[in-house]
């Protein structure tokens, strides 16, 4: 990855992989009438991922909100941004990075998409490493980072 300035290939990649989730949903599984129990799978998937993409909005919307004016995509922390351990981000450290993948989710889910299924996957993934690299620029900006960390989950509450 690039490690120079504010970590733009970071935010590229992101880029790239979220058009991918959400603008191009090749291969949709198709209808789920063909199978056994199939208008209730549907249901059931219009109400998971119904669920998973409005807590990925409300994951994301209390993030943003919480920083204000030390939100920025890139994962180097803006020189004049505050550090911020409580709402949200005391339940997770990275509350915007896991909002993103609960919205993917959802979205897989609604339009049945195979492939933006798998994507998400590796969404995950990708955000994991991110915030690993971001981590290593917020306990160099912010003393209090490295005790936060141990205190806080980094994207899943209670488990990772």
């Amino acid at each position: 990855m690039i490690e120079k300035g504010r970590g733009e290939g970071w935010v590229i990649i992101q880029v790239m992989v979220l058009i991918g989730i959400f603008v191009v949903p090749w291969g949709r599984l198709g209808s789920w009438a063909i199978l056994p129990l199939g208008d209730f799978l549907r249901d059931m998937s219009v109400l998971l991922g119904g669920i998973s993409f409005a807590a990925g909005v409300g994951m994301g919307i209390a993030a943003y909100t919480r920083l204000g004016r030390s939100f920025t995509v890139f994962p180097a922390p803006k020189t004049d941004g505050e550090f911020r351990a409580d709402g949200v981000y005391g339940v997770v450290r990275h509350p915007m990075y896991a909002g993103v993948i609960l919205l993917a989710f959802g979205w897989s889910i609604l339009i049945l998409s195979l492939p933006s299924l798998v994507l998400t996957i590796g969404l995950g993934f990708f955000f994991d490493q991110k915030a690993s690299f971001e981590e290593e620029r917020l306990k160099e900006r912010y003393a209090e980072y490295a005790a936060y960390q141990k205190r806080v989950k980094k994207m899943i509450p209670f488990i990772y």
